[in-house]
């Protein structure tokens, strides 16, 4: 509205101005300059028009719009929530035509998520895809929580959005958006009953995403068993009060939407399509007789993508972003305020965590010195004790040192008399051994003097 006020204001001074026509032009783009130049707008309060008699140019606008985006290119996330052996990657290997080639799962641990992303590419358009799958949903006995893995994860994408975007210098056109723009709850065709566990999770996650509930292996039961479960599910939505918050965009007659997916291709009339082979024929994938498969897709990938991304956008995300910014500036939503008094709770906490750990290290101190107080009296208990201790038994070591020299020194007297008494033995032998010598010889003498 401002160019086309700038445009004709400039126009309608500038009367000496002449407009000159574009050559060549081609038919649709005559038919639209036709249909602006006939066309009026209301510029100001007092009700002026302007006529647009010329074509100005700004009909272009759709044409850089789709060029901008297309060189920038689109990003869908898509999330799929089931029971184990339910037909998740199935699913979304038969969406996308091509494998994911998601990772095998023993389902034994905690319920948990993995992701695949692919950029694919068609007539020129890319499309960065990203599939977040359940991992284990169900599988437990206590299947409280079940759903919380997802839940969690499309509030943390949500705030690491908020975050980036509240930034003082942002640039949301790189950022990598990964928030969930639609979520496929895939649901057992039981055909008789709703199961708890999928009711819960379809009210958790209707808050927060595009949730479309699909029936899984619809070939798995008959045709009028699937109308009867559809009826049924419908007044399952209807008793809880869900139905207005799931994603139903092409109406109730057919919803929800019953599916059947196939990893395998088969070759039929020169041609290979995705089928499922029984024994009693061939389930076609794109067959509409025989699924709602291409009515998803086309739901998924041709007609709604925008919608929901934009519902993601301006719906739940606001929500979300609306919920985070009262809780931190109050119901006004503001900013400003919400820093202000955020860093004043900051500032006060801050204070009294410095408070605290004051106290808290006095009393330490206090403790400690308490600690050293009675660590010092049983010291000096201990002491006192010991010295007594050494007292007596120095006393008795004493004691026991003269009882040692006593018995020393008698020892030593009693060798001393010995070796007295030996030495006296000694040399009385001597003596008498002296005295035996001098008898024999003289009694040698004498034999030799009778004989000379």
């Amino acid at each position: 509205l401002l160019l086309l006020q700038t445009t004709t204001a400039a126009l309608n001074n500038n009367s000496t101005t002449t407009t000159t026509q574009q050559q060549q032009q081609t038919n649709s783009t005559q038919q639209r300059t036709n249909d602006v130049m006939s066309s009026y707008r209301v510029l100001s309060k007092s009700g002026q028009t302007f006529e647009l008699k010329d074509r100005v140019g700004f009909d272009t606008l759709p044409d850089q719009y789709v060029n901008r985006e297309r060189a920038r290119g689109f990003r869908f996330n898509l999330a799929i929530i089931g029971e184990t052996s339910v037909g998740k990657s199935s699913l979304v290997d038969s969406l996308f035509d091509t494998d994911f080639k998601e990772t095998s799962h023993t389902h034994l641990g905690l319920p948990g998520l993995e992701q695949s992303t692919r950029v694919l590419s068609e007539g020129g358009v890319d499309l960065k895809v990203t599939i977040t799958s359940s991992v284990g949903y169900g599988d437990q006995v206590d299947r409280s929580d079940s759903f919380k893995p997802l839940v969690d994860y499309i509030d943390t994408q949500y705030d690491e959005y908020l975050q980036e975007e509240l930034k003082t210098h942002r640039d949301l056109s790189s950022f990598d958006d990964t928030r969930v723009h639609a979520c496929i709850v895939l649901l057992s065709p039981t055909g008789t009953l709703l199961k708890s566990l999928d009711l819960v999770t379809l009210k958790e996650l209707s808050k927060r995403v595009n949730v479309i509930p699909v029936i899984a292996k619809a070939d798995s039961i008959t045709k009028s068993e699937l109308v009867g479960f559809k009826a049924l599910l419908q007044k399952e939505f209807r008793d809880n009060a869900v139905i207005e918050d799931l994603y139903h965009p092409l109406g109730l007659n057919n919803f929800p939407l019953a599916v059947v997916a196939s990893q395998q291709k088969l070759k039929l009339q020169g041609q290979h399509i995705r089928a499922r082979q029984y024994p009693w024929g061939i389930v076609e994938v794109e067959n509409e007789e025989h699924s709602d498969f291409l009515a998803l897709r086309n739901l998924l990938l041709r007609t709604h993508l925008d919608h929901m991304r934009r519902l993601t956008h301006t719906v739940f995300y606001e929500g979300f972003r609306q919920k985070k910014l009262e809780e931190l500036g109050g119901e006004d939503g503001s900013i400003t305020q919400a820093y202000m008094r955020k860093d004043k709770e900051i500032e006060a906490e801050i204070i009294q965590a410095k408070a605290a750990m004051v106290e808290r290290l006095q009393s330490q101190v206090d403790q400690f010195n308490e600690d050293v107080r009675e660590k010092t009296s049983v010291f000096k208990e201990k002491r006192t004790t010991l010295a007594s201790i050494f007292i007596e038994e120095e006393q008795i070591l004493r004691e026991k040192k003269k009882q040692f020299d006593d018995d020393w020194a008698a020892f030593e007297a009693m060798k001393a008399e010995d070796e007295r008494e030996r030495e006296r033995e000694r040399e009385e032998r001597e003596e008498r051994d002296s005295k035996k010598k001098g008898k024999k010889k003289g009694k040698k003498s004498i034999d030799v003097g009778h004989k000379q």
